[in-house]
């Protein structure tokens, strides 16, 4: 270790020393002018001949052990403050040992690290003491509204009484009856609302509230029909009159366990946040990674519009870096932020601009004399490859970060900063859209696309919540007769126009609205459904459906599982649950567990689209399944490709060894039928036998086929 490996990980004030065999330190940086105020050293060997700090003295009892320990180690002072004549000096200090007999010291200047988190813990008290002060406030106003609304029985005789009692309240107020007309609202509701014309007005403004801060009717109709209420903070992003943040309370009020009356809280905390940001970063620094924060970027961002000369934005994502946090620790997560901030810095030169504009967020200025979206997009991807490099993870191996990246370019697609921000905004939102490790150049028709986008989302929960939808059955046949065995459940869905609205459009944007629960709920009651409807006519019939590896992970699945079955009265070995091999790459233990309790009451478990996603053997041993499905993909192309059907032949062999059911998927030919009986394939769907049908002509087949 030397000064300069310390420098890249962002420590520069600091005093290193080295530990020697013969227990000796040695200062290997006595150009620091403070390093003699906490040690004396010999000038000509640069020994230290004593400790001047007590504080030091003390750790050095505990360093000693670190260092002799012949392991791998490293322990911490925690800070420590050392009297001066001018400032006080505040030190942190870190005994080091690599195992192979390298040993160092090192004393950290911390004076603005400690300031600032003074500061920031002064702020994060009186932060939290607001906090709760608006969450008690809206508490305690709930409940009373609450036990005031259930004694009113006419809806009006305590109108007045009501009335009077939240119109001096600094919490805005609004109660709807059953049927979401206003009745009643105070002036601090009119005021965050900016609803001061008409009635109609308030309750306009607050649906739009809901929408925008994705409170929608399918989440106020899980708290009816949960009866609880819900309490949280958001961000109104397109509040009348600009950007706010709100704490928000929502409870449906029962009488006689209907319905009776819808009450809203709402308390604006903007300027509590305004606080809160400038307590979480300085007022140009982001105190981790050493670069300026969002509001030095903003103002950067001016000074570059100003020069009218082109340049490019870029805003760089982490995808799922909270996993990291989770997994190797906030520490390590801290130290690679650092390492990708250094990494961008050193691949977009001295020219360009960086800074950190969020938590796992960054953004960069880099002019260009020629601008055009292949240039730029090209300078894109090389950011993000410049961070595909394997990052060591300080003992905890190795691992490698996915990032998705917005770009727009000045004075293309924005002449001001609110535009260029937006617009490279969208751009990182849709490269997310599109998976990992993509780079995204905003166009105009992004703006078209996101329009259909929300949209088609909003048809889609109403869809949802209106039991729009339907369920297609495809057999799923013995492939020696072509006699229906089983059968996996579609959902397929046609809007009110009568357009077919495509599987492979309708479940992504459910995968990244968070409507994938609501539409798993759905599949599976309407899937139990129709196994009461088949059981007159075929008692023993299976029926598979694909579960989300979201669903799968959520901590209720086998309870609304098991309520299901129960509900309709069938049987769990009626049911069968289909993953993608993805679902286990980073939740192997969880899902685990879920799958062995689904399995254990009957379900059958079943991997789908298999050999074309995480395919270990590893979680073949481990986890409980029954059953393989051969993806499409390689039975579609299996008589003109070799590697195809010998791809084919190793999963049979392997279901085989392991005791596991196959189904071959996508079977449209005779010769894929029989080259898959030859391999001793028992199961396949397909066109071949039939097209996913609905539930009545899937009936009818089966009447047919007896």
């Amino acid at each position: 270790m030397d000064i300069f490996q310390l420098n890249t990980l962002g420590i520069t004030d600091c005093v290193l020393y080295r530990y020697e065999k013969d227990k000796t330190l040695c200062c290997l940086t006595p150009t620091v002018s403070w390093a003699f105020k906490v040690t004396a050293i010999d000038e000509i060997s640069l020994n230290v001949t004593d400790v001047l700090s007590l504080f030091l003295e003390d750790f050095l009892l505990d360093a000693q052990q670190c260092w002799q320990s012949g392991s791998a180690s490293q322990i911490s002072s925690g800070f420590w403050t050392e009297a001066s004549e001018v400032t006080p000096l505040r030190l942190e200090a870190l005994a080091t040992n690599n195992g192979k007999g390298e040993c160092y010291l090192a004393i950290k200047n911390v004076s603005k690290e400690f300031d600032y988190r003074q500061q920031s813990l002064q702020s994060a008290r009186e932060l939290l003491i607001t906090h709760h002060a608006v969450i008690s406030q809206q508490d305690s106003l709930h409940d009373r509204l609450q036990k005031v609304l259930q004694e009113v029985e006419n809806g009006k005789s305590e109108l007045l009484a009501i009335r009077q009692a939240i119109q001096h309240l600094a919490t805005g107020v609004v109660i709807l009856n059953a049927q979401n007309e206003l009745f009643l609202d105070n002036g601090v509701a009119r005021q965050v609302l900016r609803a001061h014309s008409t009635q109609k007005n308030c309750v306009q403004n607050l649906f739009q509230l809901m929408k925008d801060v994705h409170v929608d009717t399918i989440f106020l109709a899980n708290l009816e029909e949960q009866q609880t209420s819900w309490r949280g903070e958001v961000f109104w992003q397109n509040a009348p009159g600009g950007s706010r943040w709100l704490q928000l309370t929502v409870a449906p009020v029962f009488q006689n366990e209907t319905l009776s009356h819808w009450v809203f809280l709402f308390t604006d905390t903007t300027t509590t946040h305004t606080g809160e940001n400038s307590a979480t970063t300085s007022a140009d620094k982001d105190l981790l990674t050493q670069l300026d924060s969002r509001q030095s970027f903003k103002r950067e961002l001016d000074k570059w519009l100003k020069t009218q000369q082109g340049f490019g934005l870029f805003i760089i994502d982490i995808s799922e870096f909270k996993r990291v946090n989770e997994n190797l620790g906030y520490r390590v997560g801290d130290e690679i932020l650092k390492r990708v901030a250094l990494r961008l810095d050193t691949f977009s030169g001295e020219k360009s601009y960086l800074a950190r504009i969020g938590g796992n967020e960054f953004a960069l200025l880099s002019p260009f004399s020629c601008l055009s979206d292949s240039i730029i997009h090209d300078y894109g991807r090389g950011l993000q490859v410049a961070l595909e490099d394997v990052f060591i993870a300080f003992g905890k191996g190795e691992m490698t970060l996915s990032v998705n990246i917005g770009v727009t370019a000045f004075p293309q697609h924005g002449a001001n900063t609110e535009d260029l921000l937006k617009n490279a905004g969208l751009a990182l939102q849709f490269s997310k859209y599109k998976g990992k490790n993509e780079v995204t150049v905003f166009r105009t028709q992004l703006k078209t696309k996101q329009v259909e986008l929300a949209n088609l989302e909003a048809e889609l929960a109403t869809a949802i919540k209106n039991n729009k939808l339907t369920i297609h059955l495809q057999p799923i046949v013995d492939l020696s007769c072509g006699d229906t065995l089983k059968c996996e459940a579609l959902a397929r869905w046609t809007n009110d126009e009568g357009k077919i609205i495509p599987p492979d459009v309708f479940i992504p944007i459910a995968e990244k609205s968070g409507l994938i629960f609501a539409l798993g709920d759905w599949l599976l009651h309407s899937v139990c459904q129709t196994l009461k409807e088949l059981s007159a006519y075929a008692p023993n019939i299976r029926i598979a459906m694909n579960i989300s590896g979201r669903q799968i992970c959520d901590p209720d699945f086998l309870t609304k599982v098991q309520d299901a079955i129960a509900y309709y009265g069938i049987s769990a070995s009626q049911l069968a649950i289909e993953i993608t091999e993805t679902v286990f790459i980073h939740r192997t233990n969880t899902v685990a567990v879920t799958l062995a309790s689904l399995r254990a009451i009957g379900i059958t478990i079943s991997i789908d689209d298999f050999g074309t996603g995480f395919s270990s053997l590893e979680y073949l041993k481990r986890l409980p399944i029954d059953e393989l499905k051969i993806d499409r993909s390689f039975v579609r192309d299996l008589s003109v490709n070799n590697d195809d059907k010998v791809i084919i032949k190793a999963i049979i062999g392997l279901a085989e060894n392991l005791g596991l059911n196959v189904v071959a998927e996508g079977v449209e030919s005779d010769e894929q039928q029989h080259f898959l009986l030859r391999q001793n394939c028992v199961m396949a769907q397909g066109y071949l036998f039939n097209r996913p049908m609905p539930v009545q002509q899937f009936i009818d087949s089966l009447i047919a086929q007896k």
